[in-house]
Order: structure tokens, then C-alpha cells, then sequence
């Protein structure tokens, strides 16, 4: 057993004083000086500068506090009176006019230049200093594989923190009215998880005003909101950089047809992509004009592009015969991957009604498509005058998993001419046992379709293994019916019995077939309730005595049903529970933990035998073991207080069966399911650990783990061993790539049972990458005989590419049985140094060798 812990590197005064001459050209302002403005006293209406008039104005700002200017330029038209601002990175901003107009300076500061042209201009300003207040950061996560991006709005809010799978990209819309661009100078970016003042990448209006976007150099950006408006006067957009990475220029817009319609706007991709994000209203394309081709998203511009729903080149006879086109959504991308085209939006359209001339053709897709989330869609479509014509369909994508319905009606006259069409899912199925139950159906005023048909059988006389569950138990005893019969698990004190939610939910109703009897027999009078119930309920079933009964009615398909079996004297203080069995094909995405009424639990099981966690946001405190949430904490390996995760998170967690559980407050747990098997990138001071896949039970072990810094960049690894069992053949390994005097070497550490090392003691290296390697060599008489028992085998037991180092003159020989009508596909990995004699020697199955 092995515990690794990873530490990766580790008021305002007004004074009658008059200032107007600026005799040294220059004027400095600070939280000290007796003049917080310009002029003394200034307000409104702005005093007068003469002509040909010049000054700077140093405006300091120390550490930890920022600076507000609310500032005044008014001068004739084609006047070349201007302002020019500077921030502390020296980067300025030129200004002709302002009534008022907002400037924000962090440390160091900045500087105000004024100059007159011939004519007199009015000139004023004042400034605020404010300290940072203690932000709550608003946390999230972007990964390559999203179709939507986390679209964040700073009301409310004083810092925003997003991580990223790669590297972060903002973007930003362009307010609704105009006089709320001035805010947009007080949302400032940092490249990283803080704001450090020299990674300081801009404000939100050089954002907007640069069409670009703001890319981290890591996989984390930070937000800083020094604005205050009673509107939610910026929509920040973020992705993660791999889906944006060829894109050149973006432009933004939040569309509402009474306040802000989008109206016509040209996007030029002649020197690359131009991506157009549109959010507010459904919306409906009336024009397209110019060169080029044009990609429609539901959501960002995609990896796979499963939520791409049109592609037109404008000009062409196609493109005219489909437009007006509505496209549902709160957020769409309109990406120009060539050509100089101009899109017009019609916003006065009802995008949920649509006259089409003859002709004329198009598409109808959900709100959310190609976005595993809840969809919806509805339109009408009628011909112009009236009309009779032929409307013809196809269907070309639809999930109808669950209860969702597609419906299809055409009308003539007024009159019904065609008739609906519904799809739905397969029937329910609902299981009656003695004495039976009852059926009432009743209608509302529309059409209903509705019947069913009854089957009678007897109970399967058959007596499935069942299992016992004990105090002492680390993990809980799993059971996956695949066929009709009964099964008797005992206990120690009680039985707890819960139930895992599978990831295809047409399955759910075979979990009515699955019984739950108090008792050692099935007696009707002491039925618990179903598997179903189980499972909405979040809850437990618990025995009276010291058994259960399970009774399963019909042949459900293999694996519909994950029961689990704990002893009561474990789960008598959860409240509550939730079961997931989730891997990369089947993600667990977010899951919510409400532990205000008492502790809450999640059990997983990951036939990868690794879960990431994320981001843990909320409230209360999460333990994490690897496998039941145990009496005596064995196999706990990590205790998280939601929202103080930044540095330990994302986590890898081994094992196939853990349990989180939330023993107070309010959560949200994030799993990131799409993680490189054996692989996890890390930021410069993350801390973590690494543990085996059984930690905490007596059993065999094993842990392979590959840490690697963003990018690859040159960080020291630090790393120490808490707690290990070295019995026997079991061995740990910790090598890497290691720098030392810019020549690149391999670090490596081994131990065993004869060679252990020294428990809390720190080690570490400079390198590029760190490897964990823990497991048994198995090779304990010289040879290893290997079958097809196994179908996929490994060795080492956690063996990947490239595969973990051994010792000096280790020897094993391996025997690979085949039977007849089979054939073995062995992939070998073996890398040494350059000359090295370790070798492998294959031997085919007539004695012939290669080597």
C-alpha cells in the first residue's frame, strides 16, 4: 500500500488648492496627497485648459489596492485636444473625448498625458483609491471536448478563476449599450492563478477593441473585477485554447431585437479564420454576402464538430434557396474559415415562425444541440399567402432515450391533414407480484395514446450466490444480477443495500424487477420496495435482522442492475446516496452532494480503475476512500473543504469502487473524464498524492502514474512516502527525467522489501517529468504461465507505454499458452541505454527464437 504525497514547487480629501499651471510638466497623485483631483475641488462644469496646453499626471498606486479615474474631455469637433493613458506595463490608450469616462490603474500605476491643440478644451478628473477586497473567486473548468463554452457575467462577482485541459482563451461580447464600455477598462486579465501584476495581459475594452483573444501560458486565468454596475455590462467567454488555436480574430455581439439587434456584420478571413460568438435571442439569418465559407454552431466551434448544424458559401444559389434560417440557441458561433463575407441577422423575426416561399430549404435543430444536456425545439413553418405546397422532411439525427417525443402535424384550411407522428421510446415496464396492484389512466382534453399487454409467470426457481458483509469490510460487496432468480446477502449487524445508476437509462426500468424482501425468504409482507425506488429515493434499504432477500423477476439484459451490500454499522450515519458507474465512454460530469440534513455519499465505479476529480465548489468538508467509507479510515486518502482546492486539484484518484462522501454543507463534485490513461498534468505548486488501487486493504497493489508539468517546462519535483507495504515481491520505483547542469539524465529510486525507504522523508529533482511505478513483479520462481483466462494481460499488472524501469540483473521467463483456434497478440516495450545487453528472446511455438 502506498500513500505518495506531491508537492510541486512551491476618505477621499477635498482641498481648496488650485492646480492649473503644472510649472514641472508633470503632477504626481497618490492615496497621500493633498489633491485627489484635477483641478482643486473639481466638478462639474469641467474647468477650462488654454490652448496649447500641456501635463502629466503620475497617478501611483501601491501593492494591493487600485486606482479610479473618472475623467472629463470635452473639446470642439475635430479637435486634436486628446488624453493618452498609460497603465503600469506602459500600454496606452488615446482618448478625444469623455463625459465621464472610467480608468482603472493597478500597482504601480500609471500616467495621464493632457494636451490642448489651439482651442481652450475642458479638462478635469478626479481619482479613488480602493483596497482589493477579499474576492470569493468564481471557479471553472474548460476542457477540449466542451461544445458550449462557461460564459461568465462580473456582476456580483470580484475575481473569476478558470482552469483549462490545455491553456485558457477569453474572448468577450460587446455590451448591449454603449455607455457600459467604459466598465469593460476595470475587468482586467492575468495570465495564471493569481494577479500578479506582470502577467497582466489587458483590460476587457483592449480585449473587445483588439477582435482577439487573451491565451494563458498555462492551464489557469484569472479575472479581476475592479467595475461596479447595476448591469451585467461584460459577457466573458472561455474555452479551452486547443478549440480556438486557428482561429485569427473574434468578434463578439449580445443580441436582444428590442435593445441591441445584431443587425449586418462583416467578418474578413482573409488572413484565417474569424469566428462571429452571437448570445442573446434565437436567432434568424436573413443575408449572406461576399466570399468564403461559413460554419454554424450550436455552442463554440467544436473538436468533432457534433454540434455544427449548417455550413454555406455565401453567393452561391444553395445559400440564397436557405435563407432566412433560424438557429436556436443562447449562444452560437458563427465561424468564416475563408473568404470576406457579411452576415445579416433579421431581428424582428420570430425565429419560432417562419413563412417559406417555394423552394426554399433549411434545417430544424434543438436549442442545445450536439450538448448532452436538455433539448428542446418547436417552429412552424407556413407558405407565403397561404398557399397550398409540398413540405417535405427527413430526419437526420434524434436521441429519444428517456421520454422525450418528436411530434410532426401539417394543417390545410385549418384543418388536420396530416396526421401526427410521435416517436417515443420503448414501453415501460412495471412488475406486479401477489396479491397484484392497480392501473388508472385518465386523459386531459387532448389525444392520447395509451395500452399495454400483460404477461404471467412464475418466480425462476433458481438460487443465485449471494455473500455476507461484515463490519470490518473495506469494500462493499457488488452484485450484477444477469438473470432471474433470488439471492440471500447476510450481515454481520444489519444489511444496506443501495444501488448504482447506469449510464444508458433505458435500462432504469428493469430495475423494477428487482426486489428487496426483509428477511431470509421473499414474503410479500415484508417487501422493502424496488430497485427503482432505491434509486430515486437516494437512499438505503436496511434490514430488520441480519439479511436480505433479493428477488429478480424477469431476464433483464447483462449488467442492467450494480447492487451493493454493505453492514448497516457503516452506512447508519448517511443520509443520503448516489451511485454512479461512469469511465471515459460514460462521464460522470458534475454531481451535486446536498449534506445540510447529514452526510451524503457518492459511490463510483470505473472499470478504468482511475477517476480525475476536477473542481470541488460549494460548501463542507468531502472525504475520498478507496472503496466503502470504513469504520477505522484505512483507506481514506483525501479530505477537501469545498472552494479551497485550487492548488490540489485536478486529482487522480485509483481503484474501481470509491466513495466520496460530503459530511456537511452543499457541493458540487467535477469529474474530467477525458484525462490520458496513466498521464496527469500539473501546475507549478500543485500538491496532490498518489495512492494504490486498493490502499487500506489486504490485497494486492498496484500504482502507475506519469506527472508531467505543463508543457513540459523544467520544475523541481518534491515528493515523499507516507505510508508503504513492501512484503514479498512488491517494489516501488520513482524515476523521471531530471536536469542537472542542463544534460538531461534519469532519476531513479527504487525500493523493496530489503531496501525500504525512509517514511515522511522528502525527496526531489529537477526535471521535466516524474513516474510512480507499484506493484508485484510476480516473477517470484523465474516464470510467469499466462492463458487466455485472461484475454487482455499485462505486465507489470499496471503496465503502459513505455513501461516502468527494472533492476540490474532481474531475470523472468514468461509462457504464453494458446489453445486451438486462438492466436496471442503480444505488444512488447523495451528501451535501454545505448549497447546495453538487456534483452528479451522470443520463442515461437516450434522452439525458433528472435531477439
Amino acid at each position: 500500500m502506498i500513500t505518495l504525497l506531491l508537492i510541486l514547487f512551491s476618505s477621499l480629501h477635498l482641498i481648496s488648492a488650485i492646480i492649473s499651471d503644472c510649472k514641472n510638466g508633470k503632477i504626481i497623485f497618490d492615496p497621500s496627497s493633498p489633491d485627489h483631483s484635477y483641478q482643486a475641488n473639481f466638478s462639474s462644469p469641467e474647468p477650462v485648459s488654454p490652448a496649447n496646453f500641456s501635463c502629466e499626471f503620475q497617478i501611483n498606486v501601491p501593492e494591493g489596492s487600485f486606482a479610479r479615474v473618472e475623467l472629463t474631455l470635452i473639446s470642439l469637433i475635430n479637435s486634436q485636444s486628446s488624453v493618452v493613458i498609460f497603465d503600469q506595463l506602459n500600454r496606452s490608450e488615446t482618448v478625444f473625448a469623455a463625459t465621464p469616462s472610467y480608468f482603472y490603474f493597478i500597482a504601480s500605476g500609471g500616467r495621464i498625458q493632457f494636451s490642448t491643440d489651439s482651442n481652450k478644451t475642458n479638462f478635469g478628473f478626479t481619482v479613488f483609491w480602493n483596497k482589493y477586497p477579499n474576492p470569493a473567486v468564481v471557479g471553472a473548468r474548460v476542457n477540449a471536448s466542451d461544445t458550449q463554452p462557461i460564459i461568465e457575467t462580473p456582476h456580483g462577482k470580484m475575481s473569476i478563476l478558470i482552469n483549462a485541459e490545455t491553456k485558457v482563451s477569453a474572448t468577450i461580447l460587446k455590451p448591449q449599450l454603449p455607455y457600459l464600455l467604459k466598465y469593460l477598462r476595470g475587468v482586467i486579465f492575468f495570465d495564471g492563478p493569481d494577479w500578479n501584476n506582470t502577467k497582466n495581459f489587458g483590460t476587457g475594452l483592449q480585449l473587445l477593441n483588439g477582435n482577439t483573444q487573451y491565451v494563458s501560458t498555462g492551464n489557469s486565468m484569472t479575472v479581476l473585477i475592479l467595475s461596479t454596475s447595476l448591469d451585467d455590462f461584460a459577457w466573458l467567454i472561455f474555452q479551452d485554447y486547443e478549440r480556438t488555436k486557428d482561429i485569427k480574430r473574434f468578434q463578439g455581439v449580445w443580441c436582444d431585437r428590442n435593445i441591441s439587434p445584431c443587425g449586418s456584420i462583416t467578418l474578413d478571413a482573409t488572413n484565417g479564420p474569424v469566428a462571429l460568438q452571437v448570445s442573446g435571442d434565437d436567432s434568424v439569418i436573413s443575408g449572406l454576402n461576399g466570399t468564403g465559407q461559413l460554419e454554424v454552431y450550436i455552442g463554440i466551434a467544436s473538436q468533432n464538430k457534433t454540434n455544427l448544424v449548417a455550413t454555406y458559401h455565401p453567393g452561391a444559389a444553395e445559400t440564397s434557396s436557405s435563407l432566412p434560417q433560424s438557429v436556436f440557441g443562447t449562444f452560437k458561433t458563427f465561424l468564416m474559415t475563408n473568404g470576406n463575407a457579411t452576415i445579416t441577422f433579421n431581428d424582428t423575426q420570430d425565429a419560432h415562425e417562419m413563412t417559406v416561399p417555394v423552394g426554399k430549404t433549411g434545417f430544424i435543430s434543438s436549442n442545445n444541440y450536439g450538448t448532452f444536456t436538455y433539448q428542446l425545439c418547436d417552429m412552424l413553418l407556413h407558405s407565403a399567402a397561404k398557399s397550398k405546397v409540398k413540405f417535405r422532411y427527413s430526419i437526420s439525427q434524434i436521441d429519444l432515450v428517456g421520454q422525450p417525443y418528436f411530434e410532426i402535424s401539417g394543417q390545410s384550411n385549418g384543418k388536420l391533414v396530416y396526421n401526427r407522428i410521435v416517436f417515443h421510446a420503448d414501453p415501460e415496464y412495471f412488475y406486479f407480484i401477489a396479491n397484484g396492484g392497480r392501473i388508472q389512466f385518465s386523459t386531459d382534453s387532448n389525444e392520447t395514446n395509451f395500452g399495454f399487454r400483460i404477461f404471467y409467470d412464475k418466480y425462476q426457481n433458481f438460487t443465485m450466490s449471494g455473500g455476507s458483509v461484515n463490519v470490518s469490510n473495506i469494500v462493499p460487496l457488488i452484485k450484477i444480477p444477469d438473470f432471474g432468480g433470488s439471492m440471500l446477502i447476510k450481515a454481520e449487524t444489519k444489511v444496506s443495500a443501495t444501488v448504482m445508476r447506469l449510464p444508458d437509462d433505458y435500462m432504469l426500468h428493469y430495475l423494477r424487477c428487482v426486489i428487496f424482501f426483509d428477511g431470509p425468504s421473499y414474503n410479500n409482507t415484508k417487501n422493502i420496495g424496488t430497485g427503482l425506488q432505491l434509486l430515486n429515493g437516494n437512499t438505503q434499504y436496511v434490514s430488520t435482522g441480519n439479511s436480505i432477500t433479493v428477488l429478480i423477476l424477469d431476464n433483464p439484459p447483462v449488467g442492467f442492475a450494480w447492487l451493493l451490500f454493505q453492514d448497516y454499522e457503516l452506512t447508519k450515519d448517511i443520509k443520503s446516496y448516489q451511485g454512479a458507474y461512469c469511465n471515459s465512454f460514460n462521464p460522470c460530469g458534475s454531481i451535486t452532494l446536498d449534506a445540510t440534513n447529514g452526510p451524503a455519499a457518492l459511490q463510483i465505479y470505473n472499470k478504468n480503475d482511475v477517476n480525475v476529480i476536477s473542481d470541488l465548489s460549494g460548501s463542507g468538508q468531502l472525504e475520498v476512500y478507496i472503496g466503502a467509507a470504513s469504520q477505522n479510515k484505512t483507506n481514506l486518502v483525501a479530505t477537501y473543504n469545498a472552494g479551497e482546492t485550487s492548488s490540489s486539484l485536478p486529482q487522480k484518484v485509483f481503484g474501481f469502487f470509491k466513495t466520496l462522501l460530503l459530511t456537511d454543507g452543499n457541493a458540487t463534485v467535477t469529474f474530467n473524464d477525458t484525462y490520458t490513461e496513466g498521464v496527469m498534468y500539473v501546475s507549478v505548486g500543485s500538491t496532490g498524492f498518489l495512492s494504490s488501487d486498493r490502499y487500506g486493504r489486504y490485497a494486492l497493489q498496484s500504482c502507475y502514474a506519469t506527472l508531467l508539468n505543463s508543457y513540459k517546462s523544467i520544475v523541481k519535483f518534491r515528493w515523499s512516502i507516507s505510508d508503504i507495504d513492501l512484503v514479498g515481491d512488491m517494489w516501488l520505483q520513482v524515476f523521471g527525467e531530471q536536469i542537472i547542469n542542463n544534460e538531461r539524465s534519469t532519476y531513479v529510486k527504487n525500493y523493496n522489501a530489503s531496501n525500504p525507504p525512509t517514511l515522511n522523508s522528502y525527496e526531489e529533482f529537477i526535471g521535466t517529468s516524474m513516474t510512480v511505478n507499484f506493484g508485484d513483479r510476480e516473477c517470484k520462481n523465474g516464470k510467469i504461465v499466462i492463458d487466455n483466462t485472461h484475454l487482455v494481460y499485462r505486465y507489470p499488472a499496471n503496465f503502459s507505454a513505455p513501461g516502468p524501469v527494472f533492476p540490474a540483473n532481474f531475470k523472468c521467463e514468461f509462457q504464453i499458452n494458446v489453445p486451438e483456434g486462438w492466436y496471442a497478440v503480444v505488444q512488447v516495450s523495451l528501451i535501454s541505454p545505448n549497447n546495453s545487453q538487456s534483452s528479451a528472446v522470443i520463442f515461437d511455438q516450434l522452439d525458433r527464437s528472435e531477439t
